[in-house]
């Protein structure tokens, strides 16, 4: 998706871009190991705040829940400037985590919500894959790119199938058991080895033709 972006923007041939991923560190993301005791299950939403991180749109879409059973909501969005939620069981924070603070939130996760408006990758969807905790994801940008067929994805722009979304995820276990499964497996093709390999390939590109 950012390959052709760049491409459009500035009217340059595709063959002379390079696409190289990112990374997840899997000695931090995993599925074994601390969870947090909330007391409750939880929706997870991580972000540094930004219009198109869609934080509105997840509140709003929450907050149509029927609040009987509903998991509480809690958004980690340092920076955050938008509207305060009233709903019963959001918890918003802006304070920043350490990435094994993330870790322990992603794996005591019901369902990680992250349907950004744009993404040029969106990690944080591989990070909540890597611990076991199933994907609702865009199915624009590059987070359906990143997430394959191991993320419910949604419109963005559409509260109303955020909701349904995250409703799914409070009614079929199956489905989540699944996608926990495809997210691990889906995460472990993504390495830093793997991206610095990609990134040595093409410095020796470059080499050799100077």
């Amino acid at each position: 998706f950012g390959a052709r972006e760049i491409c459009r923007v500035f009217d340059l041939p595709q063959d002379i871009i390079y696409r190289i991923y990112h990374g997840v560190d899997h000695s931090v993301f995993h599925a074994d190991g601390k969870k947090p005791d909330t007391g409750s299950s939880y929706f997870l939403h991580v972000s540094q705040y930004k219009p198109k991180k869609n934080v509105d749109r997840i509140l709003a879409a929450y907050a149509t829940l029927p609040e009987d059973g509903r998991p509480d909501l809690i958004a980690i969005v340092p920076g955050y400037q938008g509207k305060k939620s009233h709903a019963r069981g959001v918890r918003l924070s802006t304070e920043r985590c350490t990435s094994a603070e993330l870790a322990t939130w992603y794996r005591g996760g019901a369902g990680f919500v992250f349907p950004s408006l744009h993404e040029t990758f969106g990690l944080p969807v591989l990070e909540a894959m890597a611990c076991g905790c199933p994907v609702i994801t865009s199915d624009g940008s590059a987070c359906s790119e990143v997430s394959g067929d191991a993320a419910l994805l949604v419109n963005p722009r559409s509260t109303g199938d955020i909701a349904h979304a995250m409703k799914r995820f409070m009614e079929d276990k199956s489905l989540l058991q699944l996608l926990r499964q495809k997210g691990i497996a889906r995460s472990q093709l993504f390495t830093w080895r793997k991206s610095a390999e990609k990134h040595r390939e093409v410095f020796e590109k470059v080499l050799r033709r100077s």
